[in-house]
């Protein structure tokens, strides 16, 4: 289960900051980067993720399901 957090953080890095996508109206991608800090750019996740578990902790008896759905069509499943 760790790894996946880790897995998770170095997406959320990659995306944000280290790769060469950008977001305006629509997703672009920029030109090639020479350089990235991606080692402290994951540790920033991670951090960040960390404190997100922490502050959600007094929510963890709330109940929660995950629907695998297009987003197109919530009314049938709302």
């Amino acid at each position: 289960m760790e790894g996946h957090f880790f897995r998770l953080a170095v997406a959320s890095a990659l995306v944000q900051s280290v790769g060469n996508l950008h977001f305006g109206p629509e997703v672009g991608v920029g030109p090639a980067k020479e350089d990235a800090a991606l080692v402290a750019e994951w540790l920033g996740q991670v951090e960040a993720l960390a404190a997100d578990l922490v502050a959600l902790r007094p929510h963890r008896e709330v109940a929660a399901s995950v629907v695998h759905a297009d987003a197109r069509s919530l009314s049938g499943l709302v």
